[in-house]
């Protein structure tokens, strides 16, 4: 039974224009980078194959993405994405496009797409597991410089970088905002 190939959709036409960019802002030709995928990142390929690539004619597995990703030194969503916002919707899909903002939002897992079910605590929660860190660094940190004190800790915001933190130190409240320094030594 003969298979047909699927198309290219706009994802990966934007991977192929995008591939081809960055590894020209690099300053690699086509053989090198399928050397450094190759030697670098364990994934075999060939110039040939980037060629093709480059030009719309391969499709690329999640697998090339990541290794070319890494190759090229940047997120496998940058290769997915347009780096700069034309002015009009992004295709995510054939059929579903969003705003460019919107569509950077959604692949670095900040915020649903426009009309989800998801509330964004919980999109958060499923995207960006590593937030609890945040909260949990901030504790040691204080834990280390506010030895054998009685203290409360509140870590708020979304980010990799809180909105604030509040604290409580004994009977004495210190909140720090974003940028603000500790009143406390390093």
């Amino acid at each position: 039974m003969a298979t047909r190939s699927v198309e290219i959709g706009p994802a990966g036409r934007r991977v192929a224009e995008n591939l081809a960019t960055h590894r020209k802002r690099l300053g690699l030709d086509q053989r090198e980078l399928a050397r450094r995928v190759t030697d670098e990142f364990g994934r075999p390929m060939t110039a040939s194959i980037i060629s093709k690539i480059e030009k719309g004619d391969r499709r690329v597995d999640v697998d090339d993405l990541v290794a070319l990703a890494a190759a090229l030194g940047v997120s496998p969503v940058t290769l997915m994405l347009p780096d700069r916002d034309s002015g009009e919707p992004v295709l995510i899909t054939s059929e579903r496009s969003v705003p460019w903002e919107q569509a950077w939002r959604w692949a670095t897992g900040e915020s649903p797409l426009p009309g989800s079910d998801l509330s964004a605590q919980a999109f958060l929660g499923a995207n960006r597991p590593y937030e609890e860190s945040v909260s949990r660094e901030a504790k040691r940190f204080v834990a280390l410089r506010v030895p054998e004190r009685p203290y409360r800790l509140t870590v708020r915001g979304f980010t990799d970088r809180p909105d604030s933190v509040d604290l409580r130190i004994g009977d004495i409240p210190v909140r720090l905002d974003e940028g603000e320094e500790p009143p406390w030594p390093r």
